[in-house]
């Protein structure tokens, strides 16, 4: 019974993927850049660390190798707030799409850029675009009409 109470206790944990033991040296690097981080929340995604979070009502992802090596920190843009010129280019280049969110990247090499991802109501695409607003990359993630689990993934020119 004592088994049974524990295992109902760790399915959400597991389920959800908020309470995952991080090495501490992830840890140490994640505390050292990110001292003022509320509300965390870590997952691991193919052998690597994610954290979301809040600093001053900002939400925010961080990456971090297995070692502790910082990869990259996204920060949420509020659409409606986001430049002009990445909202135009979106809009123009993606008729009918609406932007679902914009996240500004950052990198240890201080190649930042944005990550967008706007939905057309058929189709999602997802958008990198550089600092200076020119498009990197795009792919479109297109879903079957008769099976939404299945996805197709291409890149957009």
């Amino acid at each position: 019974m004592k088994k049974l109470l524990l295992l109902i206790g760790i399915l959400p944990l597991i389920a959800f993927g908020q309470d995952y033991d991080v090495p501490k040296q992830v840890n140490d690097a994640f505390v050292k850049m990110f001292a003022e981080a509320e509300d965390i929340i870590w997952t691991e995604i193919d052998g690597e660390y994610e954290a979301s979070f809040y600093i001053e009502e900002e939400y925010k992802l961080a990456m971090f190798s297995a070692d502790g090596k910082w990869l990259e920190t996204s920060t949420s843009i509020n659409v409606e707030s986001a430049s002009a010129e990445i909202t135009k280019l979106i809009y123009k280049k993606y008729k009918g799409a609406v932007i679902d969110n914009i996240f500004l990247v950052e990198t240890p090499e201080k190649i930042n850029f944005y990550r967008i991802q706007a939905d057309d109501g058929e189709s999602i695409y997802k958008i990198k675009m550089s600092e200076v607003y020119e498009i990197l990359e795009s792919k479109k993630v297109s879903f079957s009409s008769v099976d939404e689990s299945t996805e197709d993934e291409e890149d957009v020119e």
